[in-house]
This record gives structure tokens, C-alpha cells and sequence, in this order.
């Protein structure tokens, strides 16, 4: 073993403290245990002893866990050696719930030590006597998950070849991810070698006394893993990192005739252990609390309907914790797309377009254009911008649709979605993405956006509109009061807020999303035409789990309504419309149907109650 890795001093970090006297323990954005549990989806603070490059080539083994971590590394463009597309020959069984690459799983130390020996160690040779001919045309080979049609002994030894070959592969990666999953294993009295599966009841008929169960307990489990990093010292990388996690993955039977929660609580117990030590016992291997992210994340979130498989979104949450910490270049230059929607805006468009030039954050501007009939479009064309590119639509979209077609152009790792008509100083977007890189539980941010007499524009920091709320703002009740509290949506008028803060609303005027979550949400609904779109978005971010931050720091401003003054009635038909929808679409199903119709006439009276102001405000322009 190497020389075990020297304890930590008592550290001030707070991340290493449960809480402290005088905290807001509701805070989920503080950085104490007892707040970051709140984090629908858990952050879990994680300190890299090595990084890892975009042209390293990774390879993963272990419990189902690995596969999700395969498909995360390969969307991000990773080389993952261990998803070959050799095996895109091999046939699944139909029906069965199972990934594509599902038969390589290993569950068990054994197994994996057993399956590296045979590929990379020359003297090692795999036990041909271990595979079980049911007949002549179906033959099992235990130390591959039955995920797998049954084939001959033949092509059974041949998909076994290049198992191995493709195994063979990690001598070549620098990074290996082990996910340990169950203690309980099964022995091959007969080949004398241990199994990857438990032998089914046509092998157990076949030979009764052939295969003996057992629980392997901590001291076996290291021993394996001390053989595994020796194979790995001798037939490895020279340079090699290994990750090693324990699946969340649950046993789904046990053999032991305990209770199946008691019996995966030892089992997870006794790896999670052995991960631990193995970590602090070798210099370049190193624990990731994968486990403990989504066990302490929320149970709606984490897991399917079953409680036993992990959602793909948890996994794409702990991979993207991976990312930001491990992987090389995640530097905030050239991170941002910032995406506009242009109507007739104006000299406001160039200035907006000015305001972004310059900002090292900034990859691309994408301008999307809903046939304006002004000279908008010309003023930023002479801008000569290399970042900026224009997309023209032949009619009006919509703002939602718009929005989405300038996402589709984008590049890095964030979305700004901003108005025409607002200004974005320098060092904003600095600030914007240092928040959302430091907090990864956070999915999106807003500034305090200003209007053009410096005062906080309504709308920038707010709650989710309600039925409740609406009856609060008809009846005048909506203002804060005396300690500050709102009955209404708007928080403007309260005490701004010394340090970013979870919000359940920020405005759609300038806003900044993580790309991958706006993809994972299917971008804007453009069932909104304009307006009520902001609020959806937010909704949905919070459904998925992620938080929504004010950040008061960052000021905006916003020359509101640049293009929408000159269509006053158009507007506020659509912004009743989308009022309509955002109702329908998260609160009819929970509201009795009284209340849906009283809902229903109370946006139509206020449309036809602003309707003369509105023609009077067109007539006057």
C-alpha cells in the first residue's frame, strides 16, 4: 500500500461543519449541512486530488451505476473505452427492462477483479468450465449480467473474446470509475471461481450441490480491491486516477432470508467503507460521494416509481458534480450564448449588442429577428461583431419560439436570455456564472433589473402566481407591510436581499440558465406568445428540482417595452392569454372546479377592465 493519506487539520470551511449558531437553517443556499440538505437535489463538497482532460480516455466498471455514468461521460464528448461499439452486435433479450450495455455489469468485487485478471493479466485464462450448456443451442455464462439471448457455446466463448478485448482497453485509460455494488455473491464449487450472477434455478436443477452462497463481509472486499490496484499497478496506465463510488442502486432480492431494506443497509454499508479506506490508502485513488448525493437528495427526484433505479436526470445531476470538479478548462471564458428577441426594437438592439461586446464570458450573440419592420437589424449588422449571428423569421413567432431558435445556435455551457431593450454592464456576466459555477443545485439566475430611473423594476423578484395571491392584488392586499411580508406575487418594494437568494420567479427580461437544464426542460413552451413564458420556465426549474437565484449584486437595466408600447391592445391580449395557460397548465387539476370558472371570468374582467387604456394608450401613439 501507499502511505496513507495525512488527516486534515481542523479546517473554518463550513462545508465541513453540520451547522452553526445563528444561521438560517431554511436556507438551502448556505453552505452548513443542515441548509444544503435542504437542496432538492444535494450538492455534496468534493475536493479533486487530480484532474482529468478532455482527450483522456475513461473506462468504467461496476454495478448498473456504471452504465449511467458511461452515458453521462459520453454526452459530455468523453472517450469512454468501456461502451465500445463492439457490443453493439450482441442481441438483448426482448422485453427485458435493460440498458444496451446492462450484461456488463459487475457487481461484486470478485467479479470485477475476476473480469480485469482475465483481460489484462497474460497468465490469467477464463474457466471455460464455468459456463453452463442448458442445451445445444443455449448456453449461460454467469460472469455477464443475463441481459443477453442465450446462445450457442460457440458464439458464447466468441462474445466472451470481445468482452475481454474490449476489457483489454484499460490499460490504455487514464481514468478508471469503479462503482461497488452488493456483498452477496455466489461460488462455482466445480470451476472454483466466484460468479457475477446468481445461478438461475435451470443451473441449480442441473447440479445441486455445485454453487454455494455467501456474504462477503468488509476484510474480503478490501482484499479485493488491494489484488484489483495491484493488477492495475503492473498492467494499467502508467499515469492511471481511479474513481471509485458505491452504487445507490439497492439489492432487488436477498439471499440471506433477512428484510430486503436490512440486508442492502449492510450491503451498502460495508462498500461504502471499504471505498473509503481503499481512497485514503492509495495516492491516486480517490472517493466520490456519488452515494451520498443521491441518497440525501429528495426522493421524488432520485429515483424511478420503483425506488430502486435512479432517475437519468439524478444521474446527469451527480455526473455534472463530477464535471465541474475533475474536468479541466471549466474556466468562465467564452461560457454564455446570449439570446435576443428582436421586434422592431430600434437603436435599443444595438445597444444591447454594445453592452455584451467586450465580456470575456461571452461565446456567441445570437439575435432572432420576428419580421421587424424597421432599420433594427441594419444598426446591429454594422456592428461587424464575429460573435454575432442573426437569425430572420419571415413572420412573428412569438417570443417563446424565438427564444428557442436562438438556443438552438448556441454554444458553452449557459443561456442569457435578455430583451433588446435592456443594458448589461461589464463584469455582469463574470458575476452571473461565477454564482451559477459555485452553487450546482442552482438551475437559474437573475439580476435586480432597474428601470430607467434607477428604480427595481417589478417583476425581477417575485412568487409564483397563485389564486390566492391574484385575490390578494385584486383587493389591494398584495403591498408588503410593516415586517416586509407580501401577500401578492412582486417582493419589490421589500429589503433587497445582501447576497444571492432563492426566489421562486425572476424576470424573463434578463435571465441566465444552464444550458443542459434548459435542454432537459425542452427550452421555452411556445404554447405563450408573449408573456407568462418567464413564469413557466421557472415553474419548471423548480419542478426538475433545480433552485432559482436573485442576485442583487448584478444590476441590469431595462427600457421597458421598447417594441411593445406601439401594439398596447396585442400585447395585452396575449398577456391574459398567457395568464390562462400558465393557470391550466400547474393549478386547474388541484382547484375545485369553482374556483377554476372564478379564475376563468376574473382574467377576462380584468382584460376588458384595461382594454380602454390600452386603445386610448394606441390612439395617443
Amino acid at each position: 500500500m501507499d502511505a496513507p493519506k495525512k488527516p486534515q487539520k481542523q479546517p473554518a470551511d463550513p462545508r465541513t461543519r453540520w451547522s452553526a449558531p445563528g444561521i438560517d437553517l431554511k436556507d438551502a443556499d448556505g453552505p452548513y449541512a443542515a441548509q444544503r440538505l435542504r437542496q432538492p437535489r444535494f450538492f455534496a463538497s468534493v475536493t479533486p486530488e487530480f484532474r482529468i482532460d478532455r482527450s483522456d480516455k475513461l473506462f468504467a466498471i461496476g454495478s448498473c451505476f456504471a452504465r449511467g455514468i458511461e452515458s453521462a461521460l459520453r454526452s459530455r464528448g468523453f472517450q469512454v473505452e468501456s461502451a465500445a461499439a463492439d457490443f453493439d452486435q450482441f442481441t438483448t433479450v426482448d422485453g427485458q427492462r435493460v440498458t444496451a450495455l446492462g450484461f456488463t455489469n459487475k457487481y461484486t468485487t470478485y467479479s470485477m477483479l475476476n473480469e480485469l485478471s482475465w483481460a489484462l493479466d497474460p497468465e490469467a485464462r477464463f474457466p471455460e468450465q464455468s459456463l453452463v450448456d442448458l442445451d445445444a443451442e443455449r448456453t449461460i455464462d454467469p460472469h455477464i449480467n443475463p441481459t443477453l439471448k442465450l446462445v450457442d457455446r460457440a458464439e458464447t466463448l466468441a462474445r466472451r473474446r470481445i468482452i475481454q478485448a474490449v476489457n483489454a482497453r484499460l490499460k490504455d485509460c487514464r481514468v478508471l470509475f469503479m462503482t461497488l455494488g452488493l456483498v452477496e455473491v455466489w461460488y462455482d464449487k466445480l470451476a472454483k471461481v466466484h460468479l457475477n450472477t446468481t445461478p438461475n434455478g435451470e443451473m441449480r436443477r442441473a447440479d445441486p450441490g455445485r454453487y454455494s452462497f455467501m456474504v462477503s463481509n468488509y476484510v474480503q472486499n478490501m482484499q479485493n480491491l488491494e489484488q484489483l490496484y495491484a493488477l492495475l499497478q503492473r498492467f494499467g496506465h502508467p499515469q492511471l486516477q481511479i474513481v471509485v463510488t458505491t452504487s445507490p442502486v439497492p439489492l432487488n432480492a436477498t439471499f440471506t432470508g433477512q428484510d430486503i431494506v436490512v440486508a442492502n443497509t449492510y450491503s451498502k454499508s460495508t462498500l461504502r467503507a471499504v471505498a473509503q479506506d481503499f481512497a485514503s490508502a492509495h495516492a491516486n485513488v480517490q472517493y466520490f460521494p456519488s452515494y451520498e448525493i443521491v441518497m440525501n437528495s429528495g426522493r421524488e427526484l432520485a429515483w424511478e416509481d420503483d425506488l430502486r433505479h435512479v432517475q437519468g436526470a439524478m444521474t446527469q445531476h451527480v455526473m455534472d458534480q463530477f464535471v465541474r470538479s475533475y474536468v479541466e478548462g471549466q474556466d468562465t471564458r467564452h461560457s454564455v450564448t446570449a439570446v435576443t428577441v428582436n421586434y422592431n426594437g430600434g437603436p435599443v438592439l444595438r445597444g444591447l449588442v454594445d453592452s455584451l461586446e467586450g465580456q470575456p464570458e461571452l461565446a456567441r450573440v445570437v439575435v432572432v429577428d420576428n419580421a421587424s419592420s424597421d432599420d433594427s437589424l441594419a444598426a446591429v449588422e454594422q456592428a461587424q461583431d464575429p460573435k454575432l449571428s442573426l437569425i430572420r423569421n419571415d413572420t412573428n413567432r412569438g417570443f417563446a419560439a424565438a427564444c428557442n431558435q436562438g438556443a438552438a445556435a448556441a454554444e458553452g455551457r449557459y443561456l442569457l436570455f435578455v430583451n433588446p431593450d435592456c443594458r448589461v454592464p461589464q463584469g455582469a456576466l463574470q458575476r452571473l456564472v461565477e454564482v451559477l459555477d459555485s452553487r450546482p443545485h442552482v438551475g437559474m439566475v437573475g439580476p435586480l433589473v432597474l428601470n430607467s430611473d434607477g428604480s427595481e423594476q417589478r417583476g425581477c423578484r417575485r412568487y409564483l402566481p397563485d389564486p390566492r395571491r391574484a385575490l390578494m392584488r385584486v383587493l389591494g392586499l398584495h403591498k408588503p407591510d410593516a415586517q416586509g411580508q407580501v401577500a401578492g406575487f412582486d417582493l419589490t418594494g421589500t429589503p433587497l436581499p445582501q447576497h444571492p437568494v432563492a426566489v421562486e420567479a425572476i424576470s424573463g427580461a434578463c435571465l441566465l440558465i444552464r444550458r443542459q437544464l434548459f435542454e432537459q426542460l425542452r427550452g421555452w413552451d411556445e404554447g405563450y406568445f408573449l408573456h407568462c413564458e418567464d413564469l413557466d420556465l421557472c415553474m419548471r426549474v423548480k419542478q426538475a428540482g433545480a433552485a432559482v437565484l436573485f442576485v442583487p449584486d448584478v444590476t441590469v437595466s431595462h427600457a421597458q417595452g421598447a417594441s411593445s408600447k406601439r401594439r398596447p391592445v396585442f400585447v395585452l391580449w396575449h398577456k391574459h392569454l398567457g395568464m390562462l395557460r400558465y393557470y391550466r397548465k400547474f393549478q386547474r387539476r388541484s382547484s375545485p372546479l369553482w374556483l377554476t370558472v372564478l379564475v376563468v371570468l376574473g382574467i377576462g374582467a380584468r382584460f376588458l377592465l384595461l382594454m380602454p387604456g390600452a386603445w386610448l394608450s394606441k390612439w395617443r401613439s
